[in-house]
């Protein structure tokens, strides 16, 4: 495994508890609705990064058959502890290991940024297999260009790194991997920070 993702995994596993507490105020609520209205009810979720299962509750609650990636155990933990209704595996998001056609949406909250530039495109195209004809993608990342190293106001006095992106730049990356893009937008959004959200379809 790269050492940036074992150094970024690392942290996580150390700060699980507080950083679990800290990202249930900043919930996507608004960005989670708007998910759930283009997915049929009933339909298969898969929530790349999906740390301590935040939304992964919101889906279950909404009727949607829900899985979770991630490879910090201890988030893991926290997830399958609060939500025993999705299931929750350890998988790398670059390389998941689900069959073709098998998810009718899937949600990458704050988790496509942990991956190298160099990465994203095969990341998405692999993505892009998972989801049925249909099938929708949200991204949600920071605003910036390149890769940098910094702490962040989620966890303050570490350091971690990050992918920025502009609008223009993961709109082309998703339609390189095969998505047709329907929406991009950016925002002043969690922690004060400049967000942009990208939807996606596989037609």
């Amino acid at each position: 495994m790269d050492d940036y993702i074992t150094q970024t995994i690392a942290v996580y596993d150390k700060i699980a508890p507080s950083y679990a507490k800290e990202v249930a105020s900043h919930a996507p609520r608004i960005q989670r609705r708007h998910f759930c209205s283009l997915i049929k009810r009933g339909g298969k979720i898969l929530d790349v990064g999906c740390g301590s299962g935040r939304d992964c509750a919101y889906f279950i609650k909404k009727g949607y058959e829900t899985t979770g990636v991630d490879l910090s155990d201890k988030l893991l933990e926290i997830a399958r502890e609060t939500v025993p209704e999705a299931t929750f595996l350890k998988q790398d998001i670059r390389a998941l290991s689900f069959l073709p056609n098998s998810f009718d949406g899937i949600w990458a909250c704050a988790s496509l940024l942990h991956i190298k530039h160099y990465e994203i495109l095969a990341t998405l195209r692999s993505w892009f297999t998972l989801l049925k004809s249909g099938g929708i993608l949200f991204i949600h990342v920071k605003k910036g260009e390149g890769e940098v190293e910094r702490e962040d106001p989620s966890i303050p006095g570490v350091k971690r790194s990050f992918s920025l992106f502009s609008k223009k730049q993961i709109g082309i990356y998703c339609n390189d991997a095969g998505f047709t893009v329907f929406s991009t937008h950016e925002y002043i959004g969690s922690y004060d920070l400049c967000w942009i959200d990208c939807w996606a379809k596989k037609i």
